[in-house]
């Protein structure tokens, strides 16, 4: 492999001089090794060669599932101390004036009626003589007594009841809660699964296996070798 270089160089020029002087290419025949400029052919050869596994070392993520929890938010009433009146209920009795007629006794006549007979004194002309003759009756209302009777004399007032009716009065007081509005707050409703990232681990893997394949090479062989 020492002579390939000088023989690369001195090959165009051997050729060139052929031409010049025309001269045979046999002048150079001989033995190859005494050649000074040696001859070279190219060979396409095969063989198989192995051709090795390729392997990458990666990095994976490595997971774990926890519970996280769930919020939401809720509206819880809020309650304050207020003072409440009591009350009762009672009955009252209503009263009304009531007038009341007053009477009182009295004496009152009692009346009849008579017949009174009536007389005149007549003289008889004959005799001279006078005397009584009874010439009819006349009626008469006399007085035959009396009769007690009752009348009206005015009224007598008198406060009476009526009846009741209902009264509401405050009978003390008491301390209630009562609603006064009310106030957001976050509360947990519960846990949900959340994957999540704990660390890396590292792992070889096989990108291409380990196979044969034949190459083809070409190779320069030394004429007469």
């Amino acid at each position: 492999m020492t002579c390939a270089r000088p023989a690369r160089i001195l090959l165009p020029l051997a050729l060139l001089l052929l031409l010049v002087a025309g001269a045979a290419p046999e002048a150079f025949a001989g033995d190859p090794c005494c050649d000074p400029c040696p001859r070279y052919t190219t060979q396409w050869i095969e063989r198989t060669v192995t051709v090795p596994a390729v392997t990458q070392t990666i990095r994976e993520p490595v997971y774990e599932t926890v519970q996280v929890p769930v919020y939401c938010n809720q509206c819880t009433p809020t309650y304050t101390e207020v003072t409440v009146p009591i009350y009762r209920t009672r009955e009252i009795p209503v009263y009304r004036t009531c007038r009341t007629p007053k009477f009182e006794d009295i004496q009152v006549p009692v009346y009849a009626t008579r017949e009174i007979p009536l007389t005149r004194e007549v003289c008889d002309p004959c005799t001279g003589e006078r005397r009584l003759v009874s010439c009819g009756c006349r009626r008469e209302r006399y007085q035959s007594g009396t009769r007690t009777v009752r009348r009206p004399c005015g009224f007598t007032e008198t406060r009476v009841q009526a009846g009741v009716r209902c009264e509401t009065y405050q009978a003390g007081h008491q301390i209630r809660r009562v609603r006064c509005g009310t106030r957001v707050e976050r509360v947990q409703t519960g846990t949900r699964p959340v994957r999540r990232l704990t660390g890396w681990r590292c792992r070889v893997v096989e990108v291409c296996a380990e196979r044969t394949r034949v190459v083809r090479e070409c190779v320069r062989v030394r004429c007469g070798a």
